[in-house]
């Protein structure tokens, strides 16, 4: 496991949701390091993954990506997993740190109308909180134990014989439009 964070992004990728999955806070400084360092493009979004499964200071670090990160107008990183990540945080934790990215005509507006030059898509700030919950319950439902208030906004579930959680569903994809 030390190894993969060492790797090209789907070693590091992998790296960041097992660490996240497991609650390996031991790789905190690691993840921190390698988030804000962004030496490989979208594996911070694993990076951030794992910090918000851990939850503590981890809010500190992920204001300090989208700090180094979002005046850097013509990058297309991590920024919105960063900010869904601090969502989430700030929610679970009843904080404000992404406040001052994503008041009107902030830092978070400023950076998206860039990038939105660049071909990429808007990035509106609930779906990014919105794709961090999703993460996280889904990392959930495969948990055997999750430490309370971590990555978590309900109990936690014990696992049956086929290492699936109670009562967990696969989701099914809507149906397409005919036509």
């Amino acid at each position: 496991m030390e190894a993969l964070p060492a790797y090209e992004c789907s070693s590091r990728l992998t790296a960041g949701w097992l660490i996240g999955v497991d609650r390996r806070e031991w790789f905190r400084a690691c993840n921190s390091d390698l988030l804000l360092a962004s030496e490989v493009c979208y594996s911070g979004s694993a990076y951030c993954f794992a910090l918000t499964c851990f939850a503590y200071a981890d809010a500190e670090i992920l204001t300090a990506y989208l700090d180094r990160y979002l005046p850097r107008t013509h990058l297309h990183y991590d920024q919105p997993a960063a900010l869904g990540a601090l969502l989430r945080l700030d929610a679970l934790l009843g904080t404000h740190h992404a406040d001052r990215f994503t008041e009107p005509d902030g830092f978070w507006d400023h950076w998206v109308k860039c990038v939105r030059r660049l071909g990429y898509p808007s990035h509106i700030p609930a779906e990014q909180r919105r794709w961090a919950d999703l993460q996280c319950e889904f990392a959930n439902g495969w948990s055997a134990v999750v430490p309370a208030g971590l990555c978590t906004s309900r109990p936690t579930t014990a696992l049956d014989s086929d290492a699936r959680p109670t009562g967990f569903t696969v989701p099914t994809a809507p149906p397409r439009p005919s036509g």
